[in-house]
């Protein structure tokens, strides 16, 4: 087999791994390895890495009792978001969620979504952010129009874990914690596909149990593997 064709078909077979079907799960993450600042990689066959965001002191994200702790003492915005050019548009995520009492606690944690990872010292992080407040409150933000949706959930976010659902499909945005509907909000500025990242602003907190079903974005460079090996097969064949 030519090599031209084993490019080709090695290509394919990245675009493969990288475009899961809506219906599957693409990521979990219970976070069950040693504690320690090394985040390492999701548990699912993709293995899709940890990256730490900005922050003033990256040890500040780390493992804790098989949890993403993440705290500290930095005055920055700071995350851990999912590497290796995984992307998503559409999806449907859970995770756990528990504020934890620390020098700043009536501040935020965030999830962000269909944007670009966090950048030091901003708070546009991006598309969309789901914002947690200290005192109970959910936000839904984007960067181009501000606050979306509030609402008051009356919930101790610091007593105990509480399980979070957000949904995007299209132009609709959904969220329900412990299985309850928290807001239903339909916008036309519907962002582009990004990485899915788990921050806090000066609000201590820790995720857990993550689930993403959804569709996966080829990385661009995988995109353009398989754009030059089949390029090159139309070549070689219209050469013969």
């Amino acid at each position: 087999m030519s090599k031209t064709i084993l490019l080709a078909l090695a290509c394919a077979g990245l675009v493969a791994l990288a475009s899961v079907s809506a219906s599957a799960v693409v990521v979990y993450d219970t976070f069950t390895r040693p504690d320690g600042p090394a985040l390492g990689t999701t548990e699912d066959a993709l293995h899709v890495p940890w990256v730490k965001g900005a922050a003033a002191d990256p040890n500040n994200m780390k493992i804790s009792r098989n949890r993403l702790y993440l705290g500290g003492d930095d005055l920055v915005p700071g995350g851990a978001y999912l590497g290796g050019g995984y992307g998503v548009v559409d999806f449907d995520m859970s995770f756990s969620f528990q504020a934890a009492q620390g020098l700043y606690s009536n501040w935020y944690a965030f999830v962000l979504y269909r944007g670009a990872e966090a950048t030091a010292g901003t708070e546009d992080y991006g598309a969309f952010n789901l914002e947690i407040l200290g005192n109970g409150v959910i936000y839904l933000y984007t960067s181009a129009t501000g606050h979306l949706a509030g609402v008051g959930t009356g919930i101790d976010f610091f007593a105990a874990p509480h399980t979070f659902r957000v949904k995007a499909t299209g132009q609709q945005h959904d969220l329900w914690i412990d299985g309850l509907p928290i807001y239903s909000v339909t916008t036309p500025y519907m962002g582009g596909g990004g990485t899915i990242t788990l921050g806090h602003r000066h609000l201590n907190c820790y995720y857990d149990s993550l689930s993403i079903e959804g569709e996966v974005i080829p990385e661009p460079a995988t995109i353009t593997c398989l754009a030059a090996g089949i390029a090159a097969l139309v070549g070689r064949r219209r050469r013969r």
